[in-house]
């Protein structure tokens, strides 16, 4: 079971290098900086469960979405015990640095839930929802968040409970607006038809300026209970909570311009969600902080060059 777990958890590191390694060697770097720039700064005292939390965040989605379960299933593989060590050959070397730097927190956080991960061995599958509901008061132009909010409606009403009900966690005002801003974004993946970019009758700058004022009013729409609500329950955090809002409005404006700066009719841009993540948190690591707004500047040109190829092709 060793041989075959060392093997299959090869296969997994390849498969992830050479999706990194297909966007490309100028982002493949900036990643892969950006990646040991965020290992760097959560080797502080206090931040290693936070790193752990997301090696175990990012080990539960690949498991609970795998597509290998009928292939290990015919070699009886399909056990706790085999994922338990394919888990922990992977995320062995950050198990051995919390053991080294007597972070017992975070070695049985990331331990613990390889555990508990590994107890569901059959890969989640998710059903339909039969309730969609329809907003008409969206404009049609910004039909991503009309098809965004009906697949992703429950998950913000759920948000505001969660708030309403743990009102005191003041951490949790912050972190709504982050996952806001995380779903807000992921509406951007999509690239409508040529046609509809043309309906409006505007150039691709002014086309370009609607569509982010667009999303810049429309996420502070969901977004606006909890930024109030937090300002004034917990007053002494409203410097951090304007610093993820500033950086969130940057993040919607730049998920606009990424968006059409690769514009494919029909298309959908498929490595957007992991730099919208990583640039989500860089309010948290000082030296990320002017990367949303040079990202910005840099795919607002791009947005306007591919947008006028577009309507005036």
């Amino acid at each position: 079971m060793l041989q075959a777990a060392s093997f299959i958890a090869v296969i997994h590191l390849r498969r992830t290098w050479r999706i990194i390694t297909a966007l490309g060697l100028f982002r493949t770097i900036f990643l892969l900086v950006l990646i040991v720039f965020g290992f760097v700064s959560t080797l502080r005292p206090g931040m290693l469960p936070l790193q752990a939390a997301l090696i175990l965040s990012l080990i539960a989605q690949a498991h609970l979405t795998r597509k290998d379960h009928n292939l290990l299933m015919s070699l009886s593989l399909n056990r706790p015990a085999f994922f338990i060590i394919i888990y922990s050959l992977m995320a062995g070397p950050f198990l051995l640095l919390y053991l080294f730097l007597r972070d017992f927190n975070a070695f049985l956080m990331l331990a613990g839930g390889l555990c508990l991960i590994s107890l569901y061995n059959k890969p989640v599958k998710f059903r339909k929802r039969k309730l969609y509901l329809s907003f008409p008061f969206i404009p049609v132009d910004a039909w991503e968040w009309r098809a965004g909010l009906k697949n992703s409606w429950f998950i913000i009403l759920l948000s505001w409970l969660i708030l309403l009900i743990f009102y005191r966690q003041d951490f949790l005002f912050p972190g709504s607006i982050i996952l806001f801003s995380l779903l807000a974004a992921g509406f951007q993946m999509n690239h409508e038809s040529v046609a509809m970019v043309r309906a409006l009758g505007l150039s691709s700058r002014q086309f370009l300026i609607r569509k982010i004022l667009l999303q810049l009013m429309l996420f502070m729409a969901i977004s606006a209970p909890s930024i109030i609500v937090g300002m004034i329950i917990h007053p002494e955090g409203n410097i951090a909570l304007l610093m993820v809002t500033l950086n969130s409005l940057l993040v919607q404006a730049f998920a606009v311009t990424i968006k059409y700066s690769g514009y494919r009719q029909g298309q959908h841009t498929q490595y957007q969600m992991s730099i919208i993540f990583i640039l989500n948190i860089a309010f948290a690591i000082p030296v990320l902080l002017p990367l949303p707004m040079i990202m910005l500047a840099i795919y607002l040109r791009r947005a306007g060059l591919q947008l006028k190829t577009v309507l005036y092709a």
